[in-house]
């Protein structure tokens, strides 16, 4: 055997586990290093040798010495990283402030000396556009998206993976193909080619992919479709956020004109018409943008980790999470906003930090170049250069995110070690190749267009059984009108559905952490689905440390 590496059996499947040391010695617990047997029919898990800790136990658990020195001895759970949810509340409290003191949507209207019954028209089709168009939207595209994810997809994972990545480059094709006859020429066809067959080698490549991709689909939707009251919260944290825009978009609106206005005042005192012209004041701006970008990824990320909660408590304890309301979903959310909280305000901060600069980069560089300044040229190259190193840190920070989220939501431990200790996990299950093949996003954005577009035409359908300008008005009559509602039901549509794929695809990167964690806990709540798991990752991954006896194994034994 392969010097520090141990093949320890959990049920079903046998998980190679890296020991961390080349002189032989083993960290693994006591139970994993004794011969085990199992009965014909089921996977039985030992009591620990000499009180050490079971076999079944999670990974994460039996290696982690500062957890069982540090934790309370009842085992309560602790708030962590609690100086980042004061902080957070703090700034809450001063934008707040500023969009009540300084918030205006802009200069004041000049008197309008019309016929005050134009305003009450306004009012009426506007109502009537909420109650026909967008509430019976909202509720479609949840039902279809459930639909779908509950009963559809599961049925055929497989086939619903390998329809998605076609489409997808069938719909590459004939983006490729429209280029060339809008703008027919040598250059066009060499690039959109060269496009197509990147993108053809791709789906070649990943192909084999597949069967992994769907086996931890399927085990995501079932989880989310017995905890579907989890959709409702990430429906209501993402409208929040988008209130939050709204609220945000007036508070900066007043700061930056009371800004200019104060530029323009300083212009008439130097006699300088030309110094407010374009002038950014970057220290607001950058306090604005952490605003509302910290703001929004947190009521986002609070999504993340109560969707990690209770689909942990659904592989691991499936009683406590079998219905709408579980006792998962709410026990999952209240420790998101209480003990978690702090942890999920010091991720986003860090992701709201580098999206602030980010942006401030691109404008920087958009300056540059609209400057008649003779070394506006090698600034903006230096700002391009900027940006692109800011998106690179914003792409890493946001794939350190999604995983780290799962373990502040279901272990409860500190952001920083919520990451540090799932890399450590991949790191010794031989999974770090693995986790960076995702194909089960290609299947999430078919489903949120076909159900946005599905909603766009039930929209169509009531405009046309509704009288003519009844919800938009005469001037909007006709096609307009049709086009109108279509849009209406799209964008509705699309941003329903979207919300519950964000949903699933957090569902999927749990299911790989309990997998990688503890498969003896996910074998003993779901047999199946982690049998046809364990199936399709050897299928794909035959090095991957995962071994699967024959479904009903007469004896196995756990080798050190």
């Amino acid at each position: 055997m392969t010097q520090g590496k141990a093949l320890a059996q959990y049920g079903a499947v046998t998980v190679s586990v890296d020991d961390g040391d080349d002189g032989g010695g083993s960290s693994m617990p006591p139970a994993m290093a004794s011969a085990v047997t199992y009965g014909e029919a089921t996977s039985l898990v030992p009591d620990a040798v000499g009180g050490g800790t079971a076999e079944g136990e999670s990974w994460i658990k039996a290696h982690d010495v500062e957890l069982a020195e540090n934790d309370d001895v009842d085992g309560s759970p602790r708030f962590q990283d609690v100086p980042f949810a004061v902080l957070f509340y703090l700034h809450l409290a001063a934008m707040i402030y500023v969009g009540v003191s300084f918030g205006t949507w802009g200069e004041p209207a000049a008197s309008y000396e019309g016929d005050a019954s134009d305003s009450d028209f306004g009012e009426t089709h506007l109502s009537r556009i909420v109650y026909y168009l967008v509430l019976p939207s909202v509720g479609v595209s949840f039902a279809l998206t459930y639909t779908g994810t509950a009963v559809i997809i599961p049925l055929c994972p497989e086939t619903a993976v390998k329809a998605s990545v076609v489409s997808s480059l069938v719909t590459t094709g004939i983006f490729c193909l429209l280029v060339i006859i809008s703008a027919p020429g040598i250059l066009t066809v060499v690039g959109t080619g060269a496009m197509f067959a990147f993108f053809a080698w791709y789906v070649k490549k990943v192909w084999r992919l597949i069967p992994f991709a769907a086996a931890n689909l399927k085990t995501a939707l079932v989880g989310m479709s017995a905890n579907w009251g989890t959709y409702l919260i990430a429906l209501a944290f993402t409208a929040t956020s988008s209130v939050w825009a709204v609220f945000w978009m007036y508070a900066a609106n007043g700061v930056f004109m009371r800004e200019e206005a104060e530029d323009n005042l300083e212009a008439v005192n130097t006699d300088d018409s030309y110094a407010a012209a374009g002038k950014i004041h970057w220290g607001p701006l950058f306090l604005l943008l952490v605003s509302l970008y910290w703001t929004s990824m947190v009521l986002l990320n609070m999504i993340q980790t109560t969707v990690a909660g209770v689909m942990g408590t659904w592989c691991f304890a499936k009683e406590d999470a079998t219905t709408c309301c579980s006792p998962a979903v709410t026990s999952s959310l209240y420790r998101t906003c209480t003990y978690a909280f702090g942890s999920v305000c010091l991720g986003s901060l860090m992701d709201a930090i580098i999206k602030a600069l980010r942006v401030m980069a691109e404008m920087a560089k958009n300056q540059s170049r609209n400057s008649d300044d003779e070394c506006s040229g090698g600034a903006a190259i230096l700002f391009c250069i900027l940006e692109c190193i800011l998106r690179m840190l914003e792409d890493i920070i946001e794939y350190f995110n999604q995983w780290a989220y799962v373990f502040v939501g279901m272990y409860g431990y500190s952001y920083i070690e919520s990451g540090r200790k799932v890399m450590e996990l991949f790191r010794a299950r031989g999974w770090t190749a693995i986790i960076t093949d995702d194909l089960v996003g290609y299947v999430l954005n078919v489903t949120a267009v076909m159900v946005a577009i599905v909603s766009g035409l039930i929209a169509l359908a009531i405009e046309a059984w509704t009288p003519s300008g009844y919800l938009f008005g005469d001037d909007m009559e006709g096609a307009g009108a049709g086009w109108a509602a279509f849009f209406v039901g799209v964008i509705i549509g699309l941003f329903v559905s979207s919300v519950m794929m964000n949903v699933i695809k957090g569902a999927v990167n749990t299911v790989v952490v309990c997998f990688a964690d503890a498969p003896a806990k996910l074998e003993a709540n779901h047999p199946q689905l982690t049998y046809d798991m364990a199936v399709s990752w050897v299928s794909v991954f035959p090095d991957c440390g995962v071994h699967v006896p024959p479904k009903q194994p007469v004896a196995a034994t756990v080798v050190v």
